[in-house]
């Protein structure tokens, strides 16, 4: 078995016998795991299981920006968005949680049942504490840990 990459290590070839798994720098097949994309690149589909029955469904606005998902089970989640892109909520069987944002940070998600805020360093994006909880009498702070480029490792 045989392999050709580009200079960014995309695959070009292999001389593995039986049908390709990659095509256009999209993976086709994992195991038995089949994509689908649209004309755009955007996953559509997923199928997996015998006979590819366990279809996991992904739909996008006209931004190219992922809007739904309807997975096996008939779970279903939607994204919404504002004018500069951010999502601005998400909704997953009915439950929403809703994001809030200063710049490009993000500084906060609520839904009815919990509340999380995020503070950064200031004039940067390295995060430094989540406070997690069910309101500010309930936060519980958490700390990230950052790598030398400021990446956060652990929280």
């Amino acid at each position: 078995e045989s392999f050709a990459h580009d200079p960014a290590g995309n695959l070009l070839m292999h001389d593995r016998p039986g049908p390709s798994t990659v095509k256009g720098n999209r993976l086709l097949r994992q195991g038995d795991r089949h994509y689908d994309y649209d004309a755009f690149g955007n996953l559509i589909r997923e199928r997996r299981g015998t006979g590819q029955k366990r279809v996991t469904e992904y739909r996008y606005d006209c931004q190219h920006r992922l809007i739904g998902v309807t997975l096996p089970n008939g779970s279903q989640a939607t994204y919404r968005y504002d004018a500069f892109g951010r999502r601005i909520s998400k909704t997953v069987d009915g439950k929403t949680t809703e994001f809030f944002w200063q710049g490009d940070h993000l500084i906060a998600e609520s839904s009815r049942e919990h509340y999380r805020s995020y503070v950064y360093e200031p004039g940067s994006f390295r995060p430094l504490a989540m406070l997690d909880g069910k309101g500010p009498d309930q936060a519980c702070p958490f700390y990230y840990q950052l790598d030398h480029l400021g990446t956060p490792q652990e929280l």
